[in-house]
């Protein structure tokens, strides 16, 4: 265990209460030993509801001495969060108080001056939220406008007029991009001003071509004139963003290097993801240079991905289309392998996890995602192999090997067994009864509750007692695990899975 080196404590202000932008951090800092202190939920906010900017503001002012370092989501400070970042300032002052909300990191500052700030800041997506079925169809053209290749910001709202999306609407958006824009270069600003010492911006769901695409020219000019480009990334993402700067907070802390050696499925480096704008290969060595690592001899990680151009995995099962998964192109995998399965966006492909189980066992892998887009899934394994070389060293072995694999069941437990399988079967019984799949009222998410605990309590326990015999963390034996499942939001699109795995 590490002598020398005084324990992490770090502050952490999440994009929103999901339990991707707050448990998963939380319980990746256990893995390393970190203590995280996250604010008051009644302040965070949930879902549409947005956090409270003063309460939130008031817990940063007073964070406790012992806090060496905040991770702050600019999101959340700003706006309130993920949601509301994307929904429109009423008028020019609303969007002037959104900059302005950034003062009071300068406040801290002065107040803290040896504080070690990050801060994540998530660049508007190409499109609006759907909170409803009828959003589906306004958030499908604004996607496709914004995204098309000759779309600059400049054209952006004739296009927007000539495709049918109603004024107020399209109106709307504009606004929200305006003002996200501008707070994204105060936020450069503060960091050629040693306010912030790194920031993270993530392009959220977006594709090669569009007005993103401009926006983020204007960025990395700002970030060159000001010579930032160590202190300052522009990449694809955005809920993993909390994970990679905790991993970027540790490894920096206890001064440790990982290196990553990939090897990718048979639709190579060179693959795009869906809602992605840049390749496999550049978004993972994006990912590994902010949190300080590299690629090179070291960790095996199995990037999935297909030839095939794959679909979003949520949309096809509300369409009532059956996804079957592709099974091409998988290799002989090491039982110690880390696996980021990258082909299918918002969920794991399930006939290539079904062979994986076959030909290693799940809890002896370094680690595995399959979450979201393919910059979640990347993001939170390279997050989790970093976190992990440091508890090895932090923890005890046993709370070392408890934590990991706590986390591995966490994701197979979600990405899987959630996304890929039993979220299938909710959809299709919310469709017949007709209730909503994006906004469930009170009797139809209790409903709704009660058959994820049945299916995916049941679906997980056969997991779990299927592979927990067949190989573990080498010198330990798992003899049980204890498991609850929730809807964190009135949406079936993600999970609240906390998983606990005991081991001798």
């Amino acid at each position: 265990m590490i002598g020398m080196a005084r324990p992490l404590r770090i502050a952490y202000l999440p994009l929103d209460d999901r339990p991707v932008n707050l448990d998963a951090v939380v319980q990746l800092g256990r893995i390393a030993g970190v203590e995280i202190a996250v604010p008051p939920a009644e302040l965070l906010g949930s879902f549409t509801q947005p956090g409270d900017l003063a309460g939130l503001q008031g817990w940063l002012a007073n964070l406790p001495a012992e806090i060496a370092h905040l991770i702050v989501s600019l999101d959340m400070l700003c706006h309130g969060g993920l949601l509301a970042s994307r929904a429109a300032p009423p008028d020019a002052e609303a969007a002037a108080r959104a900059v302005a909300a950034l003062e009071c990191l300068e406040a801290l500052r002065k107040a803290r001056p040896r504080l070690a700030v990050s801060a994540l800041g998530v660049l508007l997506r190409s499109s609006v939220s759907v909170l409803c079925e009828e959003d589906l169809s306004v958030w499908r053209t604004i996607h496709s406008l914004a995204t098309e290749p000759e779309t600059t910001p400049e054209t952006l709202a004739e296009k927007l007029r000539q495709g049918g999306i109603p004024s107020r609407a399209a109106e709307a958006y504009l606004r929200a991009r305006e003002r996200n824009l501008a707070v994204h270069h105060a936020a450069i600003e503060l960091v050629r001003r040693d306010v912030i010492d790194y920031l993270l911006l993530c392009q959220e769901d977006a594709a090669l071509h569009g007005v993103h695409r401009h926006e983020q020219a204007q960025l990395d000019e700002r970030i060159a004139g000001h010579a930032l480009g160590g202190r300052v990334s522009i990449q694809s993402g955005a809920d993993e963003g909390g994970m990679l700067l905790l991993a970027r907070a540790a490894l920096r802390h206890y001064k440790f290097g990982l290196a990553v050696q990939p090897r990718f499925g048979p639709g190579g480096p060179a693959a795009v993801a869906l809602y992605e704008d840049a390749t496999l290969y550049d978004t993972l060595r994006s990912k590994l240079a902010t949190i300080g690592a590299r690629s090179g001899f070291g960790v095996h990680l199995y990037v999935h991905v297909l030839e095939e151009a794959c679909d979003d995995l949520f949309l096809l099962q509300h369409d009532g289309q059956p996804h079957h998964g592709f099974s091409g192109g998988l290799e002989k995998l090491g039982a110690d392998w880390a696996v980021a399965d990258a082909s299918v966006a918002n969920g794991a492909d399930s006939q290539f996890v079904e062979q994986l189980l076959e030909q290693v066992p799940p809890l002896g892998l370094s680690s595995f995602a399959g979450w979201n887009t393919a910059s979640n899934t990347l993001g939170s394994v390279l997050a989790h192999l970093a976190l992990r070389e440091v508890g090895k060293s932090v923890l005890s072995a046993r709370d070392a090997a408890r934590e990991h694999l706590s986390w591995l069941a966490t994701r197979f437990a979600d990405d899987y067994l959630f996304q890929a399988v039993v979220r299938g079967r909710l959809l299709t019984a919310a469709r017949e009864r007709g209730w909503s799949a994006f906004s469930l009222d009170g009797p139809a998410r209790g409903a709704m509750q009660e058959l994820l605990e049945l299916e995916l309590t049941d679906a997980f326990r056969q997991f779990f007692d299927r592979h927990a015999s067949r190989g573990v963390v080498p010198g330990f034996r798992a003899t049980g695990m204890r498991a609850r499942f929730s809807l964190p939001w009135p949406r079936l699109f993600e999970v609240r899975a906390r998983v606990a795995v005991d081991i001798v």
